[in-house]
């Protein structure tokens, strides 16, 4: 997959970029665009629910019209862009790899949502999860179902990945974290270590904000453990 995003990115420069001018250390850039896609780890992967406005943004002018241009370039999405400066930053005449339409959504393939849990496969689920939709609504079925998995399997690093990823719902228009409900914070105290769980940790930590305000037992019997 990173390979086809990198030749599709290099091809979409070459056909939307030919009659742009730009800084010729901007020219080398471009020109030698594939070594980026070697290390993605700085790289934005929308984990606030939504893409930056790039990760590598240059200046161009059109040669005929003189119009200024911005092209930005989405290494981890394997996206590129050309669009007017101060432009509101949308998905219009965006070019990406993989591609889902917004007004039809793909389902995430259920391949991606299982054990083994590799990095291959994280990052997979990462690339898609904020277009192709894993609920269909938001009861989040298939989502619930997996977290509370990933807790009885006490695969912790697999869980740390999920619970900060966004992710799509079909009834939704825009992502949203990974849902967290009270039965995941019973199952993760159910399955805890005596002292210092790492899962209670999290939770206590990070979504806190996600237990009703009436259930004060669980919450009382989240700080006990925490």
């Amino acid at each position: 997959m990173r390979k086809c995003q990198r030749e599709y990115v290099e091809h979409a420069i070459r056909r939307k970029c030919r009659n742009l001018e730009l800084a010729p250390e901007d020219h080398y850039t471009l020109a030698n665009i594939n070594s980026r896609f070697s290390n993605l780890e700085s790289c934005d992967k929308g984990w606030g629910g939504c893409r930056s406005k790039g990760d590598l943004i240059l200046k161009a002018r059109d040669r005929d019209t003189n119009i200024d241009y911005k092209v930005a370039v989405w290494f981890h999405f394997g996206a590129f862009q050309v669009r007017k400066p101060n432009k509101l930053v949308t998905d219009l005449d965006l070019f990406r790899l993989p591609c889902c339409l917004p007004e039809l959504p793909a389902r995430m393939p259920n391949k991606l949502l299982g054990p083994p849990w590799t990095d291959t496969k994280l990052e997979f689920l990462q690339l898609l999860s904020l277009d192709a939709y894993i609920d269909a609504d938001d009861t989040f079925t298939r989502s619930r179902r997996i977290l509370r998995q990933v807790i009885r399997d006490r695969d912790f690093a697999t869980f740390q990945r999920l619970v900060n990823m966004h992710i799509r719902c079909q009834c939704y228009k825009y992502p949203v974290r990974w849902s967290v409900l009270p039965n995941h914070f019973q199952v993760a105290l159910k399955y805890a270590d005596e002292y210092d769980d790492p899962f209670i940790k999290l939770l206590v930590e990070q979504r806190w904000e996600d237990i009703p305000a009436n259930l004060l037992h669980l919450k009382d019997q989240l700080m006990s453990k925490n």
